[in-house]
């Protein structure tokens, strides 16, 4: 299961793929949202960890902006923003969780699995897509899409 973080924290983003990478999961890191649309159209994550203070575009934008886009990609928003409205906008905007830094890593281990679980239970995942140029992969339901064609 490929998840991608976005957070300016570096060691944040060290500590969090240390520890979901342990458990197995392909992580992936950025520490700014501006190439994180990018790399989210060439490889849709089955979960996306996002902070919500950062440069340029703040997560709670930056979820909005990739809810418009129309991909429905699970969330967890991962941010030291820990007041009861913090959390509100952050649920509004469209997270299945969110948790507040500083925080125990196994606790965001359980978190991770849990979004997994129901997931899976709710079979979204593997719906995910790869779009490269005209063609569009859905690996998990082995099927490629073209222009025209379904």
């Amino acid at each position: 299961m490929y998840i991608l973080v976005v957070d300016d924290d570096q060691f944040a983003n060290a500590l969090v793929q240390f520890a979901l990478s342990k458990e197995g999961f392909d992580v992936e890191t950025l520490d700014n949202p501006r190439g994180a649309m990018q790399m989210i159209q060439k490889r849709e994550p089955d979960l996306l960890i996002l902070d919500v203070t950062m440069p340029y575009i703040d997560g709670f934008e930056f979820s909005s902006r990739l809810r418009a886009e129309g991909y429905d990609t699970p969330l967890i928003f991962m941010t030291a923003k820990d007041t009861i409205e913090d959390k509100l906008q952050g649920f509004n905007n469209g997270a299945d969780d969110y948790i507040c830094k500083p925080f125990n890593h196994q606790e965001l281990v359980a978190r991770v699995q849990a979004v997994m679980r129901r997931i899976k239970k709710n079979g979204k995942l593997g719906s995910t897509s790869i779009r490269g140029g005209q063609f569009e992969l859905f690996p998990g339901d082995l099927k490629l899409a073209a222009p025209g064609r379904p």
